[in-house]
């Protein structure tokens, strides 16, 4: 099944709910995905299967994760999970799988040609087959070209600590494309003496100033909060201004082109 996804879809649930209800009631629904699409609200994952007026009706414990109760107010993201990485690397086998069909036909066009009567039909087949096997090898290629390796770990700077064995990692694939994950928390309030959190290695930093939202555990969204200098330094923007407390949280997760 094909989940769809929505660019920064988020709203809040307006009526708590159990760890059995199938009803999500939240502030809006506009700008959500068309259904089927997956949320995320704290640690959960859902499918959402049907959309009224602001009402999903969803199916709890989606990808593995446990169905728990959720607090009015609690946000609800349409957010990039593992389960939709799969699904794309599902797509990518499918389509491997039928190049390798066409090339099973192709092979067989060229052992018939071995009779000259109608030799003229069966090389023009041959021809339009070797073009369709070539365009979706190409289409493979570009696809496993975005293949990313495995996560690596940055040091944690300041005292911060890593949450749920993420703290602050990057992986990088084929063309450069860069994946940071943020999932920390400080020691203590923040301010100008502690924003700065860690830094990314030469290889994996951006060719510009960047700056990104993220998710404080204890406030909800905060917008250009994390910022990622071409130096690699990742800190807390305007600390004084756009403080996070001890028991808060940073979570985000983004993607740049890596300078070389």
């Amino acid at each position: 099944m094909r989940y769809h996804a929505a660019n920064r879809f988020q709203t809040r649930l307006t009526a708590s709910v159990d760890e059995s209800q199938i009803y999500f009631d939240v502030e809006s629904a506009s700008g959500c995905p068309e259904v089927p699409f997956k949320l995320t609200v704290g640690t959960e994952i859902v499918n959402v299967i049907g959309v009224v007026g602001n009402t999903f009706t969803v199916q709890r414990g989606a990808e593995g994760t446990t169905p728990q109760g959720h607090p009015e107010g609690a946000f609800v993201q349409n957010r990039w999970t593992a389960g939709t990485y799969e699904d794309l690397w599902d797509g990518v086998d499918d389509l491997r799988d039928n190049v390798d069909d066409l090339r099973d036909n192709v092979e067989a066009h060229e052992a018939n040609t071995t009779d000259a009567h109608g030799i003229d039909v069966i090389a023009g087949d041959l021809d339009a087959h070797k073009a369709e096997t070539a365009e979706n090898a190409h289409k493979v290629e570009n696809i496993t070209g975005l293949a990313f390796p495995a996560f690596q770990y940055a040091t944690l700077l300041n005292s911060w600590t890593a949450m749920g064995d993420i703290g602050v990692r990057y992986r990088k694939n084929a063309q450069g494309v860069t994946n940071v994950q943020i999932f920390a928390k400080p020691n203590s309030t923040v301010d100008s003496t502690n924003n700065t959190f860690a830094k990314l290695p030469k290889g994996y930093r951006p060719a510009i100033r960047i700056a990104i939202p993220y998710h404080d555990g204890a406030r909800g969204i905060v917008y250009n909060g994390v910022v990622i200098m071409t130096d690699g330094t990742v800190s807390l923007q305007k600390p004084g201004r756009d403080e996070i407390r001890a028991d808060g949280t940073v979570s985000c997760e983004f993607v740049f082109i890596a300078k070389g």
